[in-house]
């Protein structure tokens, strides 16, 4: 005969507070690089070493050569010999000609300006002659009313004086 032992099995059953805080558990970080002074066993990828040697062909190449080319970069001041001598320098010809271009310029900007006032005096004298002609016909219809006015007392005096 066999005697058959019993064993107990207990389920135990977590609250619901211990299941969300198994799973809010969160894992620990796992040491990368335990030391710097051990270099042969750091953890990661390993940089590639960069060679800071000069160049000693450098010399090879040729530079370019830089040329200076000389340019005007001030006004030119007219002297004495343009205008005084036989025939004026091209300079001052080319002066004469930006201080007239900028004059015309000036001019422009004027004659402009007075055609957008010319425009609006117009309207504005279209509109005082609207308001002389509403004017007259206000004048006529015064007078008009006046006469009537006149007209009046004197037919209602003659109307008394038929009925007496």
């Amino acid at each position: 005969m066999k005697t058959e032992q019993s064993k107990k099995v207990v389920i135990s059953v977590d609250t619901d507070v211990q299941q969300e805080n198994a799973k809010n558990v969160r894992r620990g970080l796992k040491t990368l690089q335990p030391t710097s002074i051990d270099k042969e066993n750091l953890a990661g990828r390993s940089l590639p070493k960069k060679d800071n040697k000069i160049l000693n062909n450098a010399e090879s190449k040729p530079k370019p050569m830089l040329i200076n080319k000389e340019t005007q970069t001030e006004k030119y001041i007219l002297n004495i010999d343009d205008l005084t001598g036989e025939e004026p320098s091209a300079e001052y010809w080319k002066a004469l000609a930006e201080t007239r271009q900028e004059s015309i310029d000036e001019i422009m900007h004027e004659v402009e300006k007075l055609k957008g006032n010319i425009s609006v005096l117009q309207e504005e004298n279209k509109i005082c002659k609207a308001m002389l002609e509403e004017s007259r016909t206000l004048v006529k219809v015064f007078k008009e009313m006046l006469e009537d006015e006149d007209e009046t007392p004197d037919q209602v005096a003659a109307a008394e004086t038929d009925c007496s």
